[in-house]
């Protein structure tokens, strides 16, 4: 790995672990965001590294999920139900999600980032009690079926469940305190099945004369944004006002509006 590569993974972890203390952003997004724009850098792009790019990205972030989802647990501020009814399919799709990644058409990648972009949208809205909606009821003979949705989507989307788990618990229910670790909880649960997917890749992918790939996970890459990632979202501890986090997540948005435009022009 060169010096150039190595400082890049740092500034994504850094950039990421800020944003997702601060306000709860997605660090896929920022990850998968800037190897569109950078990549081309190193003389590759997305299209023709997006399965290890997506892999890399889930695996290092996945540590401090899972340690914010316990952190939660301990306060006992979790939807039990909830997450049960939702994780069995969660975990489904996100395997065949994985799986679909590695052969699937770039086409695909675009319309399932593009979706969640509007999605996210759509809850920064929520959250801002800019707009409200009514909270519905699904029959658990449903529940397997929006499960894979959620995780096959997000995987297909190069995410790693965070939107669309977010919009799955603010679709059913209005518990705001149960909220976040629930969320937590999906993003797990998403990974971690994720990561089984991408341990056996079902189409070969270039390595890039990269070294430390098992799977499709570059290893070395994922330890350096990883704990660059966990150092950011440790030390941010200082909660901001609400004027700040709008600033932000309007910030949020506005990068992604026009990631979506670079996608597809």
């Amino acid at each position: 790995m060169t010096i150039e590569l190595t400082l890049f993974l740092m500034l994504i972890g850094i950039v990421a672990g800020v944003l997702s203390k601060a306000v709860n952003f997605s660090p896929a997004f920022i990850a998968i965001s800037a190897a569109y724009f950078f990549l081309p850098i190193f003389n590759t792009s997305l299209e023709h590294a997006l399965l290890s790019v997506v892999a890399t990205s889930i695996f290092s972030f996945l540590p401090m999920h899972i340690y914010t989802w316990l952190e939660s647990m301990r306060s006992k501020s979790i939807d039990f139900p909830m997450l049960v009814q939702f994780s069995p399919g969660i975990a489904l799709g996100a395997i065949i999600g994985a799986q679909v990644l590695s052969f699937m058409n770039p086409i695909v990648f675009k319309v399932c980032f593009s979706l969640l972009v509007i999605i996210y949208t759509y809850n920064a809205l929520l959250s801002s009690n800019l707009i409200t909606h009514k909270v519905r009821k699904t029959s658990k003979g449903f529940s397997l079926l929006v499960g894979m949705l959620v995780g096959g989507v997000s995987l297909l989307a190069g995410s790693c469940g965070r939107v669309l788990g977010d919009s799955l618990f603010s679709f059913l229910s209005k518990d705001l305190n149960n909220k976040e670790a629930t969320v937590r909880g999906f993003v797990v649960f998403t990974s971690i099945a994720a990561l089984i997917g991408f341990a056996f890749p079902a189409q070969g992918f270039d390595t890039h004369n990269l070294f430390g790939f098992t799977g499709a996970v570059h290893l070395p890459s994922a330890l350096i944004m990883g704990l660059s990632f966990s150092v950011a979202y440790l030390l941010c501890r200082r909660q901001i006002n609400d004027l700040d986090k709008n600033v932000l997540i309007i910030s949020c948005v506005l990068f992604l509006v026009f990631t979506v435009f670079r996608l597809w022009l």
